[in-house]
């Protein structure tokens, strides 16, 4: 669906996910560039250079092929590695790795490869890294979270050298949405000899890939280094070294771009973006579809009745909250989709603010305070939820704050625990939380890898959610091409999902950057921040 993050431990939802494919009957691309973005030149001969980029949650790994947290996907498959397409923002699909393909019918995909590429270890790029790359997908011990992607594809044919054919076994109208998430790996390092358990695997955590930027060093807890690529195959990136330096703290971020040591902070905070900005730096505001949510964990005891969330989401009082956390810079959302999009059901009234009501709703449920100690029994045993939050999240500490008090009031206990965000995802994987507060990035409208029955156990299902009427409108999303229809069917998802709420849904908030002056070209996008097509002034 998107990447995920941890609010200010911001994922790549990824789940997230630019799922905006034409059917397979209507495409046929030829030959071209991949520069596909509306971004400005670089002056002639201007490149060269270091960018120095805060990154404020570090990622698990660099293998977006079992991890889309929001960092993994901007530098794997944003910088170093690449698909075989990629998605434009109007939906269209552009040649990458494929130099060109076509769909001879609704179940087939043909792609032809381009000629002379390499892997950043010199080793040359063909269709077995391509056949490698997709079995590593579907084999379910690897754990990929495209795997449900694939489901349907029955064959990979290598063809020669540099082809490759896919056969799906049925009409496949999303496919190209999928490969266009999906990093192509080296089949040298990830072949059938490699070991299975790829977030452990080496070249997880040192990747090779073909993209315009080859993988340096990464020192935990401090930077991870990328150099330019000069044998790439398409256009050269500008910049010579970008230094993505790990900084938890955003105070502590925000003076070292004060101090001239950092040139780029992706996401400001609220009261950062009210000041004026450092001498030498710009704000720059920009729309990133994405929400933010309080996920349950509908396997712990009380939480898998939907009567009990929806009790808890109306002691939420969320337009304070976002108030509070954003003043005014969030809009509040009642479902997984953008806003603006025709998916998006904007009849749907947000649960209010109503702790009687959801007090009503918690005896209702037989969660009552039996021996009157202030807390609510669940399988006699009393009522405490332990909430996760990314460490240091100034947005989402108010947040617990507000829910631990009115919670509080309504006999429910909430423990609040501060985890660093690889390990509060590795938590959520494993299904070990009550509850945790994540942001999702829509670069996708599939939301069939976080709330299908199918992904409960190794997708992102983080929640457990298993309920037919989603399955089954889940499914058949799957099988439509974008459109009305389509649409439609989102809507009536997104209705259900209010129903049941798995997630409490918070608000979308926009996105303030701060950037240094000498940093021209910055023109993000929700799958790719886009640092590989900045340059910077002399």
């Amino acid at each position: 669906h998107g990447h995920g993050h941890g609010y200010e431990g911001e994922r790549g939802r990824g789940k997230g996910r630019g799922k905006t494919a034409l059917a397979l009957a209507a495409l046929a691309l030829a030959a071209g560039g991949c520069r596909h973005r509306n971004s400005p030149e670089a002056p002639a001969g201007q490149s060269g250079g270091t960018l120095r980029v805060m990154v404020e949650a570090e990622p698990p790994t660099l293998n977006p092929l079992v991890e889309h947290d929001a960092w993994t996907t901007w530098i794997a498959l944003g910088m170093i590695d690449e698909p075989l397409v990629r998605a434009t923002p109007s939906g269209a699909f552009l040649p990458a790795l494929a130099e060109r393909f076509d769909a001879p019918d609704d179940r087939t995909l043909h792609f032809v490869l381009r000629k002379g590429v390499q892997w950043h270890d010199g080793r040359p790029f063909s269709a077995d890294d391509v056949v490698a790359t997709f079995d590593l997908v579907r084999e379910r011990n690897v754990a990929a979270d495209q795997r449900a992607d694939f489901a349907d594809l029955e064959l990979v044919e290598r063809l020669s050298d540099n082809e490759v054919r896919l056969r799906f076994g049925r009409p496949a109208p999303r496919a190209l949405e999928a490969i266009a998430r999906l990093p192509i790996l080296p089949a040298h390092l990830f072949g059938p000899d490699a070991a299975r358990d790829l977030r452990a695997a080496p070249a997880s955590r040192a990747p090779v890939g073909t993209g315009p930027f080859r993988f340096v060093e990464w020192r935990t807890g401090d930077a991870i280094v990328l150099a330019r690529n000069d044998r790439y195959w398409g256009e050269k990136a500008h910049v010579e070294r970008i230094e993505l330096r790990i900084v938890r703290d955003r105070d502590a971020g925000y003076e070292l771009a004060r101090q001239g040591r950092l040139d780029l902070i992706w996401r400001l905070t609220p009261s950062q973006s009210d000041r004026p900005p450092p001498a030498g730096m710009h704000l720059q505001s920009w729309r990133l579809p994405t929400y933010l949510a309080v996920v349950w964990n509908l396997r712990r005891p009380g939480l898998g009745d939907p009567r009990v969330r929806q009790a808890l989401t109306m002691l939420i009082d969320r337009a304070r909250y976002l108030q509070v956390a954003f003043r005014g810079h969030a809009a509040p959302v009642t479902g997984p989709y953008p806003l603006e999009s025709p998916s998006y059901d904007r009849t749907i009234a947000p649960w209010p603010f109503d702790p009687a009501r959801a007090r009503a709703l918690l005896d209702e449920a037989g969660l009552r305070d039996s021996n009157d100690d202030g807390l609510r029994e669940v399988d006699g045993k009393p009522l405490r939820i332990s909430f996760l939050l990314t460490a240091g999240s100034k947005t989402i500490e108010p947040l617990a704050t507000m829910m631990q008090e009115d919670f509080a009031r309504a006999g429910v206990g909430l423990d609040i625990v501060p985890t660093e965000w690889a390990t509060m995802l590795d938590r959520m994987r494993k299904h070990a939380f009550d509850a945790a507060a994540l942001q999702w990035n829509m670069v996708a409208q599939d939301n069939y890898d976080l709330f299908h029955s199918s992904q409960a156990e190794r997708g992102q299902n983080f929640g457990g959610l298993r309920d037919p009427e989603v399955d089954r409108l889940l499914d058949e999303l799957r099988r439509l091409p974008p459109g009305p229809a389509r649409a439609a069917l989102d809507r009536k998802l997104h209705r259900r999902v209010h129903e049941l709420q798995p997630y409490t849904f918070l608000g979308c908030p926009g996105v303030d950057s701060l950037v240094s002056d000498r940093v021209r070209g910055f023109s993000p996008t929700a799958e790719d921040l886009g640092l590989g097509r900045v340059w910077l002034a002399p």
